[in-house]
């Protein structure tokens, strides 16, 4: 079902081992609905709309055209997100896995940090 062994079943049920962030949303779709608490925060939605889709950190922000760093502390959150990369963070937050516009793509945006390339 989920591609993975009896022993990782085990773990999970025991809380002794978190799925990696690529395993979500084959687990969502097993179990159909996500598994954590409803986010009440925007650095809760963050971490779900990530796992969601089944994204590192590193894959997010490229997602975003910002800065792993940038982020990371946008969902610790130690930062917001500016005005201008706010509608590019709503727009990732959406429930649908359609190509999002990126901060890196939008020429108007000349503050911005290079895109990362995504991991294989």
């Amino acid at each position: 079902m989920l591609g993975v062994d009896p022993k990782t079943y085990m773990w999970w049920e025991r809380d002794e081992r978190e799925p990696y962030v690529h395993q979500y949303p084959a687990i969502i779709a097993f179990l159909g609905y996500e598994s954590w608490a409803n986010p009440t925060c925007l650095a809760e939605q963050l971490v779900a709309a990530r796992r969601r889709r089944g994204l590192s950190i590193r894959q997010a922000a490229a997602t975003l055209g910002v800065d792993e760093g940038t982020f990371g502390r946008w969902e610790t959150g130690a930062w917001r997100p500016q005005q201008r990369s706010q509608g590019y963070v709503d727009a990732f937050l959406l429930q649908g896995k359609e190509p999002l516009i990126s901060l890196a793509s939008d020429p108007t945006n000349s503050n911005r940090t290079a895109p990362l390339t995504p991991e294989a």
